[in-house]
């Protein structure tokens, strides 16, 4: 098998098929301990550059964070979009270990949101929490979010609970056996005539125009 040349390290051998071996107890994103059974690898060589580089992240910190976003956040994203009309962006929440995301949707009536939250929550595994709002809420401002939380959500009309799930298995709360979900339809709804108060723009341009004549003074 050909490798790269500018490889930090190489590590070469097979998987013994079958064979499983306990693991860990390993740091987990989920910032807890977890030990697991493992397939186990037999290892022929191990090769590296001189003053080789070893990359590795720290469990529950923000680089993980980042890239879980990257990964998994726009694959639900793509998979949302191409199957429910208005779905216009997705934010895994930040400190959750993926577990918790909002979306944002344009004209989505509310069995729409229903389906949505439905789809979601079975898409993606490690999902448990959703928050449906929409798309003049910003999903990545947690302010905005609880304030649609607050102003557009009623716990006995908006909320989804789906019970007899499978547990994530480095999720603490199902120690990998049974678990349940729960989606917040946090739009407008039947209060769609309540709209958000915005500045008007020409108002936001002479504000920002009187502020930069105070700082030149």
């Amino acid at each position: 098998m050909d490798i790269p040349a500018r490889a930090e390290v190489i590590i070469e051998g097979r998987i013994l098929p079958g064979v499983r071996e306990p693991e860990g107890p390993f740091g987990e994103n989920t910032g807890a301990y977890f030990s697991n059974i493992g397939p186990v690898i037999e290892v022929s060589a191990v090769t590296h550059r001189r003053e080789f580089i070893f990359p590795a992240l720290m469990p529950w910190t923000t680089d993980v964070d980042t890239l879980l976003t990257l990964a998994g956040g726009a694959e639900l994203l793509g998979q949302l979009k191409s199957q429910v009309r208005g779905v216009v962006a997705l934010e895994l929440v930040p400190g959750t270990c993926s577990f918790a995301a909002v979306v944002a949707v344009r004209n989505c009536p509310s069995h729409e949101v229903r389906r949505l939250i439905h789809l979601a929550l079975n898409l993606d595994r490690r999902l448990k929490v959703l928050t449906v709002v929409d798309d003049d809420i910003d999903p990545r401002d947690p302010r905005e979010v609880a304030w649609a939380m607050s102003t557009r959500f009623q716990p006995h009309r908006d909320t989804v609970i789906v019970e007899g799930t499978e547990g994530y298995i480095i999720d603490p709360s199902s120690a990998g056996g049974s678990g349940s979900k729960v989606g917040f339809d946090a739009t407008r709804g039947a209060g769609a005539e309540f709209d958000k108060i915005v500045v008007p723009p020409a108002a936001a341009a002479r504000a920002r125009a009187v502020l930069s004549a105070i700082e030149k003074e």
